[in-house]
């Protein structure tokens, strides 16, 4: 683990963001999934650990359900994004990025990060995030074994 949140903070410092981390599945086989953020840098406070998703529900959830990178800007002057994503409540984050990590075209993770003003995303951003996360989804499989 101390190696994944090393390479968390490689990556915060390297994208210059205010917050990383790596959302999994935490739920016992056969149970309906449910998703917790079990790595992160750059966290405000531990209120993180708190946070339970159901597929759909969430930043992380979405990105779960479709399999297709999110990325939501000026999230606090929209009030029903501020309910619908708890993480950029509890951590401050007004802008994200959240983009799965999969294996064999099944998602076993999501990889986010945040920035607690207003940004815009490019696609060059949006394309590192992208490739980070086909990185570390080996990585990612191996620790959640």
């Amino acid at each position: 683990m101390k190696d994944i949140v090393n390479w968390l903070q490689e990556k915060r410092s390297l994208w210059r963001c205010d917050f990383i981390g790596i959302a999994v599945n935490c739920a016992p086989a056969n149970a309906p999934q449910t998703i917790r953020w079990r790595y992160v840098s750059g966290n405000k406070s531990e209120a993180y650990q708190k946070i339970r998703l159901k597929v759909g529900r969430g930043i992380a959830g979405m990105v779960w359900k479709t399999g297709r990178p999110q990325a939501d800007e000026a999230i606090f002057s929209q009030p029903d994004k501020l309910l619908e994503y708890p993480i950029a409540r509890v951590e401050a984050l007004d802008s994200m990025l959240a983009v799965p990590v999969t294996v064999k075209n099944e998602v076993i993770g999501i990889l986010a990060i945040g920035f607690r003003h207003t940004h815009a995303f490019t696609p060059t951003e949006i394309k590192a995030v992208v490739t980070a996360a086909e990185i570390l989804a080996p990585t990612l499989k191996e620790l959640e074994s």
